[in-house]
């Protein structure tokens, strides 16, 4: 009996199995959260607009601006706005209309700004 206590008072041996990988355990850390990250980036809905979204909104600029004038329909599209406006279908029908509706020659300028407004277009 005197064996099994000189034993429990031995100090431990060290560690018993493989040598601990805490550099690989790391590194398969690091590599599944840049994969985590890579999926988010690439997976999650983006602000990006559509082209074709973006090209109806800058031809009704475009036809805004020769038309009736204003500087608010001059220059480039704030990300803002070519978000907003890829988000609101409403805004889209009343616009792709405003655009018609300016294409023909009994356009009146009041109105088209009237309609934009009733759809929450911004005014920039």
């Amino acid at each position: 009996m005197t064996n099994i206590q000189e034993t429990k008072d031995e100090p431990p041996v060290g560690h018993i199995g493989s040598a601990p990988h805490t550099f690989r355990n790391i590194l398969v850390t690091l590599s599944l959260v840049l994969m985590a990250g890579l999926l988010l980036k690439f997976y999650w809905p983006g602000a990006d607009p559509d082209p074709h979204v973006s090209g109806e909104l800058v031809q009704f600029r475009q036809a805004m601006f020769h038309r009736c004038g204003g500087q608010q329909f001059g220059g480039g599209i704030s990300p803002q706005l070519a978000q907003a406006y890829a988000a609101n279908d409403r805004m889209r029908v009343e616009v792709i209309k405003q655009f018609h509706q300016l294409q023909s020659s009994s356009a009146n300028c009041d109105e088209v700004r009237s309609a934009l407004q009733n759809v929450d277009y911004p005014n920039q």
